[in-house]
């Protein structure tokens, strides 16, 4: 008797634990999708009127908004919770309404330190960066391939360590209940330094799952190469790694970057794989500036460019719909830039266009051509009574089409005109001003690129702070 009790008892068990589970919403993307939206008027993130350039989290509660929530009569009688206390009863309450295939989670988003190749973009200027140092693996002095935080990133993660241990003690901040990170070094690094020694819920340690999908824009830049899975296993030995997680890296190619539209479909992926297997509601998320700006567009956040360091929360309504998501079809790598001397022939081009085009319309005249001689009408240039009954497209048109410069209805004869011989006066300057535009603007590249000449050696310097 007493045995079969036990065994009903524990079927009884099973049973519920199993439809437990169960709550969180499974699909098969033949037959359903889930469509992501930001539940907006809860952080000040999700406000047109904030400034991502100068807003601080650490100043603003996370961003958290100082506001009522409709569940507040019954939880908070007394007046005595704290505002993360309200929303983290406002958001139970949301899960526990919502209709079947609905559920809400708070992400937690953080950027990763500063890293070595941050502060080398700095340096060298982030054209010289793009379409040359980013390509190396280093210059001599410091190594930016899958780069390491700088002294200055570890300070920016231990002050946002700081800040969540004295959020947790004064606001009762729900702490992530489950921890994911980009597999690049700088932000397995990053999210150790942040997490590590708080007082967190037993139930909920800080043990990151490592995702291939949550890593950075991939590019030629040898920074979003990331390291061997061995590599991250003996460094990182409390982290867990997602299974099919491969040796070597099998996405990123030299040369090569994905496409936004691919990151997105990418981001899409790796939410679909957490919101189907994560009921948990609050989680973090370590990854890049990049990465983040995809994630925030597949959620339907508005455009949020983080500092290295910065975390952004985010209330997500997930919806399980039936039928196949919308189809979006996948682009191939595109190539980099990669020739910096060409870029800079392109600038020069174009500002000899500029050039020219300032000395075409010199003087606010016209420019007329008779015999090879270069003059400027002025009997075109309106006098200030004439100036109100002056078309403005109709002149525009006439300084821009050959025909209508031509147009004997429309110029008057030469022989009414008052001729400027441009050439003799204005040719020596012109000459000299682009001659010297010529050489300040290579002196600028070789002064950047630390060359002693364009096809010469550079010199692998860096200032002492960067150096590991």
């Amino acid at each position: 008797m007493l045995s079969t009790a036990i065994l009903a008892t524990l079927a009884v068990f099973s049973a519920c634990t199993t439809c437990f589970v169960d709550a969180t919403p499974k699909h098969d993307q033949q037959s359903s999708h889930i469509n992501y939206t930001t539940v907006i008027g809860y952080f000040l993130q999700d406000e047109a009127s904030t400034n991502a350039s100068t807003f601080s989290f650490i100043d603003t509660n996370f961003g958290l908004i100082n506001r009522t929530y409709p569940t507040d009569v019954n939880y908070d009688r007394k007046g005595k919770k704290t505002q993360w206390q309200r929303f983290a009863n406002q958001v139970f309450r949301l899960n526990r309404d919502a209709p079947r295939g609905t559920q809400y989670k708070v992400l937690f988003m953080g950027r990763h330190g500063e890293g070595y190749h941050n502060a080398a973009e700095s340096y060298y200027g982030t054209p010289a960066w793009n379409c040359y140092w980013s390509l190396l693996d280093g210059n001599g002095t410091v190594s930016w391939a899958d780069a390491q935080v700088t002294p200055e990133g570890v300070a920016q993660a231990l002050k946002v360590n700081a800040y969540w241990a004295s959020q947790i003690k004064n606001q009762r901040v729900p702490t992530p209940q489950n921890y994911y990170t980009s597999p690049l070094t700088r932000c397995l690094t990053t999210a150790n330094l942040t997490f590590s020694g708080l007082k967190l819920p037993r139930r909920h340690p800080f043990v990151p799952t490592v995702k291939e999908f949550f890593r950075e824009g991939i590019s030629g830049h040898t920074c979003d190469r990331r390291g061997t899975k061995s590599y991250i296993q003996n460094a990182f030995p409390g982290y867990k790694i997602e299974p099919g997680f491969t040796e070597t890296d099998q996405l990123w190619k030299a040369y090569l970057q994905e496409t936004e539209v691919d990151q997105d479909i990418r981001s899409k992926t790796v939410l679909d794989d957490v919101f189907s297997t994560d009921r948990q509601t609050y989680l973090s998320i370590t990854s890049h500036s990049g990465e983040i700006a995809s994630l925030l567009r597949v959620l339907r956040h508005r455009t949020f460019r983080l500092a290295t360091g910065a975390v952004i929360p985010v209330l997500v309504k997930a919806e399980t719909i039936g039928g196949p998501a919308p189809t979006t079809a996948t682009e191939p790598y595109r190539p980099i830039c990669t020739s910096l001397v060409d870029s800079a022939f392109d600038i020069c081009d174009s500002m000899l266009d500029l050039l020219s085009f300032s000395i075409t319309f010199y003087d606010a005249g016209t420019l007329m051509t008779s015999l090879g001689d270069l003059r400027f009408s002025k009997s075109l240039t309106p006098t200030a009574s004439e100036h109100d009954h002056t078309d403005a497209n109709a002149a525009t048109s006439l300084c821009c089409d050959p025909q209508a410069i031509s147009s004997e209805s429309t110029v008057p004869p030469a022989s009414n005109m008052a001729v400027v011989h441009a050439l003799d006066d204005y040719y020596l300057a012109i000459t000299l001003l682009i001659t010297i535009a010529y050489q300040l603007f290579f002196f600028a590249i070789a002064f950047s690129l630390k060359f002693d000449k364009l096809t010469g050696q550079y010199n692998s310097l860096l200032p002492d702070r960067y150096t590991c």
